[in-house]
């Protein structure tokens, strides 16, 4: 039986990727309406823990790079 993810993130960060999936997401209905196909990123979001453990990781690592270079900057621009 596949377990289902789980999101670890914040609310906020779940709409995020929410609407980052909904924008790209190329799944494929049948005339009435109904899904046949999930596109990888909504299968990932269903049942990849590994894929969206991976994405928190990757934002935190941006926001903590964006923080420590903006520091940085800030440092810089002091000296002149």
């Amino acid at each position: 039986m596949i377990q289902q993810a789980v999101w670890k993130g914040t609310e906020r960060q779940s709409f995020e990727l929410l609407g980052a999936i909904q924008r790209n997401c190329v799944c494929q209905y049948a005339s009435n309406g109904a899904r046949t196909k999930l596109c990888m990123p909504h299968e990932a979001l269903l049942n990849d823990q590994r894929w969206l453990d991976g994405l928190l990781f990757g934002r935190h690592i941006a926001d903590r790079l964006r923080s420590e270079e903006g520091a940085r900057a800030g440092r810089t621009t002091g000296n002149h």
